[in-house]
């Protein structure tokens, strides 16, 4: 899995998504899915007899339930982050350049948003909240040269 981090940080650095001003004091990850009781039960179908998964969703729940890995990859993080669905996220972060759920989003302590990773890049995750929090420290540290990391 190392190899698939480096792969992404590459990319992410080609194309200059990831070069930071200031210190990220937040994440946001929105979900594609609604948040709303049809939305919630819209996705279980889709995902169920359709094979239609959101990459965040499969990252921080089970089937039915919050992994348990995900509060405690949180708090070791070192910053919020906080979770949306399309209906609910801020409209700041929706109007995020490179805005398309699923993705994460990184907050600056000066209000500007950047886009960190899209759906393709949280699906080489495989479903493992440890190995997105393994990315997202990778990719601020090697930010931490021109700006502050976390």
């Amino acid at each position: 899995m190392a190899t698939t981090a480096t792969t992404i940080l590459g990319v992410l650095c080609q194309h200059m998504r990831v070069t930071f001003s200031n210190r990220v004091v937040r994440l946001h990850g929105v979900y594609d899915a609604s948040g709303t009781i049809v939305g919630e039960i819209s996705y279980f179908l889709r995902r169920t007899f359709m094979n239609q998964h959101c990459s965040l969703c499969d990252i921080t729940h089970s089937t039915f339930t919050q992994r348990p890995s995900w509060d405690s990859c949180v708090a070791d993080l070192g910053c919020e982050f906080h979770l949306h669905h399309r209906n609910d996220a801020p409209a700041s972060v929706t109007a995020t350049p490179g805005y398309v759920a699923p993705c994460v989003i990184c907050e600056f302590e000066d209000g500007s948003l950047k886009l960190l990773l899209n759906a393709n890049e949280l699906a080489s995750c495989e479903n493992s909240p440890e190995q997105l929090m393994k990315i997202i420290t990778e990719i601020l540290n090697h930010n931490s040269e021109s700006s502050s990391p976390l």
